[in-house]
């Protein structure tokens, strides 16, 4: 046994990257993923496609609340909207009815991973920030607090990320896309900026007729404070309850998705070197297809 890989058995979070694949990777299973890749879409469902970190649950949280005129009666809400990627091992049939019409699902699949004929709503966070927040997210659920630095898990976790986990591969994934009816891209920023433009922007794209009362309701119930009141229906406890013994977690663990949301807040915690290498990777990989020479160039284009 090395220092790499975790002993059968034993129960207690990661310690370092490497023990740190070796759980994530155990989070989901081989039949969970084929389930996904079955999913039969139909022409109105609604499909939030992010990268981890970018505003999922606030996405889930606007589209529910507008198809539902703001019910709250799920424990978490996976359950109404369901993550795709771990639906079956949580005991959800993707091809299942939902309480709510349109149907509505949660990935962080690149758009070539997922299938084609339904509505895709994608949002975009500045990397680095959503770097910080994957880190934040991690330390106490996945990772011993104070063992894995945000430089170390920068470095050999988020920019080593592959394939469609990568963030810079599921943004290009998405922007050669843009254009098409059936996708609409958002910053995170700017839903922050001006939330009620935005409720606005998802309920004609989801096919809800808004009125004054529905858009009060949802800006509420979307806001920082109502969600963070109602923490515990926003903290992967569906997948907790699926997957933390199998793979070997400590239930004492937090796994709240509802942080502070603040934008630049990643600026003054990652390294000079870190920094260099976010604007690096975007002048190698998004500045050739998109021709923004960073973020914020990216936003002004959306």
């Amino acid at each position: 046994m090395t220092n790499d890989t975790l002993p059968l058995g034993e129960v207690r979070r990661s310690c370092s990257v490497a023990e740190l694949n070796q759980q994530f990777a155990a989070s989901t299973t081989a039949a969970c993923r084929s389930h996904a890749a079955k999913l039969n879409v139909n022409a109105d469902d609604v499909i939030i496609s992010t990268h981890p970190k970018c505003g999922t649950t606030w996405m889930q949280q606007i589209v529910h609340g507008l198809r539902s005129r703001g019910d709250m009666m799920f424990g978490e809400i996976s359950e109404v909207i369901p993550f795709m990627e771990v639906a079956y091992d949580c005991g959800i049939d993707l091809n299942g009815p939902q309480g709510f019409s349109p149907r509505a699902f949660k990935t962080h699949m690149s758009a070539d991973e997922l299938p084609e004929g339904a509505r895709y709503i994608v949002v975009l966070r500045d990397p680095m920030d959503a770097c910080v927040s994957f880190f934040n997210f991690m330390n106490g659920w996945y990772m011993e607090p104070g063992a894995v630095s945000l430089d170390t898990f920068t470095e050999e976790y988020f920019l080593a990320l592959s394939g469609g986990d990568r963030y810079w591969t599921h943004l290009c994934s998405w922007w050669k896309r843009r254009h098409e009816p059936s996708v609409r891209m958002f910053c995170f920023e700017d839903i922050k900026q001006d939330p009620a433009a935005y409720v606005r922007i998802v309920a004609e794209f989801i096919g809800i007729e808004l009125d004054d009362q529905l858009e009060q309701l949802v800006l509420e119930q979307s806001s920082i404070e109502f969600m963070l009141q109602h923490k515990h229906q926003f903290d992967d406890n569906l997948l907790r309850r699926a997957r933390d013994v199998a793979i070997g977690l400590p239930p004492d663990g937090e796994s709240s998705k509802v942080k502070s949301g603040k934008v630049g807040a990643s600026k003054p915690l990652l390294s000079e070197q870190m920094a260099a290498r976010f604007d690096e990777i975007w002048r190698e990989e998004v500045t050739p297809l998109t021709g923004a020479k960073s973020y914020r160039d990216l936003r002004a284009l959306l």
